[in-house]
């Protein structure tokens, strides 16, 4: 049996683990005391800022103008051996085009399409038409209407020019027709080594820009239109309109344009900025109260309300101008503070 000593010792354990446990369930339940948040009593912080130089760039919507195109066939056939045509270099009447296996095939100028061969003892209208561009090709011959021999000994000059011998006809597989004295080729269909037939496009000109116009502006006349890093600027329009040439040379020639011609996505559009900067700081927007519109009120540097203006927000901060910028805000604004009026 156990002795009395025994027992009173195991009746005090018992007694502290039970009052361990308690101890221990009151802990993990009791509720977790509330923090105590002290008032800040010093109020709003000043705020430093900067003046620097705001350009509002901006991408624009742009739509384009550009010249017509048009196509230039042959009625040769045959494979092309030689080509003169390159891209923006002009076309004159008279001059070699391309070689079509042995023979050469010439810009010619008439007033109408031709539509037959030429040669000697035909009479008519187009007979007229060559003899006049003849005459303007500084070769002497009248504008009769009668393929005479005088003509025949001109187209042979003519033909020489070119390079070939003893020819004093005008077959019509050998000419390109152009409306006009010269074309200026915006793009060259007819390479060396492809296939030529009747109606087959050499070159295409047209299609080159006129103008481009700048949407969505307000203040239009204040901006500049931009290419790339400064490629190139150009002013703009009341309407937003660019037509400096040498800007829509180099827009027409880069790889946006060229892009958007191809694809025609994504939209056309171009960077545009100020043309004088405007002095600015950067504030946080809680430093701003009574905002109407693009007008507002700040606390500046010494302790008053200042009325600002506000140009554009970005990446929480808010560009402002002012007669007088302020050097340091009031950050947030107090909740006792002036009209700004």
């Amino acid at each position: 049996m156990m002795s009395r000593r025994s027992v009173m010792v195991m009746v005090v354990m018992a007694v502290v683990v039970c009052l361990g446990v308690g101890l221990g369930a009151g802990l993990l339940l009791a509720p977790a005391p509330i923090p105590v948040v002290a008032a800040d009593a010093s109020g709003p912080a000043q705020v430093g800022v900067i003046a620097q130089d705001y350009l509002a760039e901006a991408t624009n919507p742009v739509t384009v103008a550009t010249t017509p195109t048009r196509s230039y066939p042959t009625s040769a056939s045959g494979v092309v051996r030689a080509t003169a045509c390159q891209a923006g270099v002009p076309i004159d009447s008279g001059s070699k085009v391309m070689m079509v296996n042995d023979e050469p095939v010439m810009a010619l100028h008439l007033a109408t399409p031709p539509w037959r061969d030429l040669e000697s003892g035909m009479k008519g209208e187009d007979v007229k038409d060559f003899q006049t561009e003849l005459a303007r090709l500084g070769y002497a011959v009248t504008a009769d209407g009668k393929y005479s021999s005088r003509t025949a000994r001109a187209v042979a000059k003519l033909w020489a020019t070119l390079g070939v011998k003893d020819r004093d006809t005008l077959p019509l597989s050998e000419i390109i027709w152009l409306p006009q004295e010269t074309a200026i080729p915006s793009k060259c269909d007819l390479t060396i080594g492809d296939s030529a037939g009747p109606g087959t496009t050499t070159f295409t000109a047209g299609g080159g820009l006129t103008s481009a116009t700048v949407t969505g502006l307000d203040d239009a006349t204040r901006r500049v239109a931009v290419l790339g890093d400064d490629t190139a600027t150009a002013a703009l329009g009341a309407d937003g309109v660019v037509s400096d040439p040498a800007f829509l040379a180099s827009l027409e020639a880069s790889p946006l344009y060229q892009q958007w011609k191809s694809q025609g996505s994504p939209a056309l559009t171009l960077k545009t900025r100020l043309i004088d900067p405007v002095r600015v700081v950067a504030v946080p927007a809680s430093s701003l109260y009574d905002i109407h519109g693009s007008s507002a009120c700040l606390v500046d540097q010494s302790g008053h309300a200042a009325s600002v203006r506000i140009l554009a927000s970005q990446l929480g901060q808010t560009f402002v101008t002012a007669e007088v910028l302020p050097t340091s805000v009031a950050v947030p604004a107090p909740k006792e503070r002036e009209t700004c009026g």
